[in-house]
């Protein structure tokens, strides 16, 4: 339940973290590059956020808002993609 408002996050990798609930939607869009491994996403929000070429690998991202995303050559690499929405 961490409230990103207008936080730059640049070459970020977040390994073996719990972010349950958490809107990247406000983070700073300038620069925004992140990647997820051996973490829960469950329940967070990336709507309309640009992460091109994002990275999650063996990751839990239940319930996961992807709406307005760009995707554009990100993987999705052994995860529980379990009710996300992609629109």
């Amino acid at each position: 339940m961490v409230i990103f408002t207008d936080t730059a996050l640049q070459n970020v990798s977040f390994k073996a973290c719990k972010i349950v609930g958490v809107n990247f939607e406000n983070c700073n869009p300038f620069g925004f590059e992140i990647s997820f491994e051996n973490c829960e996403l469950n329940f967070s929000i990336f709507y309309k956020t640009s992460i091109k070429k994002t990275h999650f690998k063996n990751s839990r991202l239940q319930e996961v808002d992807f709406s307005a995303c760009d995707l554009t050559y990100s993987i999705f690499d052994n995860c529980d993609l379990t009710r996300a929405t992609f629109i």
